[in-house]
């Protein structure tokens, strides 16, 4: 028995954490360490607590839910438990090449058909199974963007692209944490499409580097015919991106880059989009 609290204390370690319904059944989990989803979490495992006679203790311990609960607090010692929902959303698009041929605010020169051709270099559409087409699936990098309303700016999440697989065979997917407690948190999806935006007007041979995407890249600043850094694409969302972007309800995002897609579900560049 402790008779003097600040004396009487112990260390315990919490490397797993459940919640159950009230028939048993798990049904939400802190991941664990080096598990597929640990990232998603801020309040991670495992969690070292000291706990002293009399003193009262709060933790905070990120669970993934899929589906809605309740919790009760309990004694002297509780868990403040945040619920996150992890989603998935899939991007899949084409590129037309007649599109670079005329300049744009991208780039400053129109691209003529043979720069897309081995014999002036290499670039990532050459290894399509098609080879170079009028119309070929989009190689392109995805970057997830969320807003701190606290701070009032826009923070750097994750990034992803479809190069490994060239485009081809299945569309570009991503996981992102969705905080149930938190109605309306925003999001913004860039898009930078894999193309010949540093053509600078040269005829062959040219010099190396032509293809590329418009991220921010500091080297290439002093390049001539650099494009500008913008992203092809903003899409804007909150909390889920299906219910917000899927607008033909199929579960994959789809965009064309130019004109020869019929009706695709994002006709692009979205000329509105670029004015605001």
């Amino acid at each position: 028995m402790c008779d003097n609290a600040p004396e009487c204390c112990d260390i315990f370690y919490i490397t797993e954490f459940y919640v159950f319904d009230e028939g048993g059944t798990m049904i939400k989990a802190a991941p664990a360490v080096d598990s597929e989803f640990y990232d998603f979490a801020t309040q991670q495992l495992p969690v070292t607590l000291e706990l002293c006679a009399f003193t009262k203790v709060e933790l905070y311990i990120d669970v993934l839910c899929f589906t809605p609960d309740y919790y009760e607090l309990f004694g002297f010692f509780w868990f403040e438990i945040t619920e996150i929902t992890i989603r998935e959303i899939c991007f899949f698009g084409d590129v037309c090449i007649e599109w670079w041929m005329d300049p744009s605010m991208w780039h400053d020169f129109g691209v003529p058909l043979w720069v897309w051709y081995p014999e002036t270099g290499y670039n990532f559409y050459q290894d399509q199974q098609a080879g170079i087409q009028m119309d070929m699936p989009a190689i392109f990098a995805l970057a997830l963007w969320k807003y701190d309303p606290a701070t009032d700016t826009w923070f750097f999440i994750n990034s992803w692209s479809n190069e490994e697989y060239f485009g081809e065979g299945q569309p570009l997917c991503f996981r992102y944490a969705d905080y149930d407690d938190i109605d309306g948190e925003e999001f913004a999806i860039l898009m930078y499409i894999y193309g010949p935006w540093y053509y600078d007007g040269s005829p062959p041979p040219m010099r190396d580097e032509i293809f590329g995407y418009t991220n921010m890249d500091e080297s290439r600043d002093d390049v001539p015919g650099w494009a500008t850094g913008m992203p092809q694409h903003i899409w804007y969302f909150t909390d889920n991106a299906l219910e917000d972007l899927d607008t033909n309800d199929d579960g994959v995002i789809e965009f064309a880059w130019g004109d020869c897609v019929e009706n695709p579900e994002y006709p692009l560049p979205d000329l509105y989009w670029l004015e605001q």
